[in-house]
């Protein structure tokens, strides 16, 4: 191996140095004044290691100077550093002490940004983006939106979201993003478009109103659609619940589910482990496979506990695939339209 002490003495020989550990606070791949000796090291690809960082800033003190850093903490007294600084991903370091005259620059590894507050550096995974503007959590872009935004998602993330409202989720990242929302009541989401690549892995879900549009994947425990809310699976879109789908709870006849398949019987556009309940508005599919566990088609107001000024239930599946495991539920004013549909259910029931 080779590196750099403290007293800026190259070292050769020893273990082979191929990664930053705790002994060593920086490197470049600039190698100072020391490129010819790197050919005792296997580690040149990852350039020249340094135990003190200041010593590697020292080396490499020129606007062509790169440096990464692995220490948490630089103190620049007597270093007026030209060149660039690199933080590794998740990387944060404190700089202290800096000469008037320095003139560095902090960057971070590709699809990473550098968080400055006052001179503690950190590198974040560059997680949204609103315009020119990226945010390090999709809570952050969020909260900045403006009504209509376009939220575009450059990685995946884990955390904790209460609502999404009135945005566009989209992605250009290859194999999509994913979402994962760890917050553990409804997440309520109102006009929310999740785009092409998307994936929303939620609890559980809770369309209040609005048009919301799902060309990704939306997964939930349980799934919502409720108070005239109008949401339209498409393009390639598709539901997966483990638990319920419900639709209830609006007055306006055309709000509801709105499903179009690719008409292809091997894409399911909506799964669900447990019941699909329609109990007023619409519930459209065409062209599509829908699977769930139970279907419960219901006008009964008086037995489900819907007011009157609900519209009717009124499902109607067009040169679709319904799979129904167990129950098909209807109650006797409910009505049910198949156009060119395959229907099978364990039972059927129509009840008083």
């Amino acid at each position: 191996g080779v590196y750099v002490d403290d007293n800026g003495y190259l070292v050769v020989g020893g273990p082979v140095n191929k990664e930053a550990g705790e002994t060593f606070e920086a490197s470049s791949t600039n190698y100072g004044g020391w490129s010819s000796y790197l050919k005792y090291s296997s580690a040149k690809d990852n350039g020249l290691y340094y135990t003190a960082v200041e010593e590697a800033l020292a080396d490499n003190n020129k606007t062509t100077g790169v440096v990464t850093v692995y220490a948490d903490k630089i103190d620049m007294t007597d270093i007026s550093y030209k060149g660039t600084i690199i933080i590794p991903e998740g990387g944060k370091v404190t700089i202290t002490n800096v000469p008037d005259d320095a003139d560095f620059k902090v960057v971070t590894t590709e699809g990473n940004i550098i968080v400055n507050n006052n001179g503690t550096y950190e590198s974040k995974v560059a997680v949204a983006q609103i315009g020119e503007t990226i945010y390090t959590s999709l809570a952050d872009a969020l909260a900045a939106a403006t009504e209509g935004a376009t939220v575009t998602l450059l990685s995946n993330t884990e955390e904790s979201i209460a609502a999404i409202e009135n945005v566009k989720l989209a992605t250009a990242v290859a194999g999509g993003v994913t979402v994962k929302n760890t917050y553990s009541d409804w997440i309520d989401m109102v006009n929310v478009t999740i785009g092409s690549g998307v994936t929303l892995d939620m609890n559980s879900v809770f369309y209040k109103g609005g048009e919301n549009v799902i060309e990704g994947t939306l997964n939930a425990a349980t799934l919502y659609n409720g108070y005239d809310a109008k949401t339209t699976v498409q393009n390639g879109g598709n539901i997966a619940t483990t638990g319920m789908i419900v639709n209830r709870y609006h007055t306006a006849a055309d709000a509801g589910i709105y499903v179009y398949g690719d008409g292809d019987a091997s894409t399911v556009e909506v799964s669900c482990a447990n019941t699909i309940g329609t109990y007023s508005g619409t519930f459209y599919a065409k062209d599509a496979v829908v699977n769930g566990d139970m279907l419960w088609i219901d006008y009964l107001k008086g037995s489900t506990q819907e007011a009157d000024n609900y519209s009717q239930s009124k499902p109607v599946f067009e040169n679709s695939t319904v799979n129904i495991t167990k129950e098909l539920r209807l109650y006797k004013d409910a009505t049910l339209t198949l156009v060119g549909a395959n229907v099978t259910a364990g039972t059927v029931q129509v009840r008083e």
